[in-house]
């Protein structure tokens, strides 16, 4: 596809190597490809390609859904959302040497401004 300023984007749509043994995987790969986007599958055995976001869910799971059972999709939702913004704008994260995700990312602009 042709992007505003009529430079051609290269279009990229990453998948899990699950959906490949799926029965509808070719029709979908075909599919997929003659929209002019390339396929980029997760390398196989790479345990270390979903660790972020499979601790992230246990967190979300440990810490709040499993505390407060959601009563319906619309519960679930409000809880989740009141869950993130704990997560990133109150929770310490010892990855993050013990800071709070988004003064990290804050000091981060910061700095970048500061140097241009």
């Amino acid at each position: 596809s042709a992007s505003p300023n009529n430079k051609l984007e290269e279009r990229l749509f990453k998948w899990s190597r699950g959906l490949y043994y799926l029965n509808l995987s070719l029709t979908f790969s075909q599919y997929v490809l003659n929209q002019g986007v390339k396929l980029s599958m997760d390398g196989k055995g790479r345990a270390t390609d979903n660790a972020f976001i499979e601790r992230l869910w246990r967190s979300v799971k440990v810490e709040k859904i499993y505390l407060n059972p959601p009563k319906d999709g619309l519960d679930l939702y409000l809880l989740l959302a009141e869950y993130f913004s704990y997560y990133n704008n109150h929770r310490r994260h010892q990855s993050l040497d013990n800071e709070i995700p988004n003064e990290v990312y804050q000091k981060s602009v910061e700095l970048l401004l500061h140097l241009t």
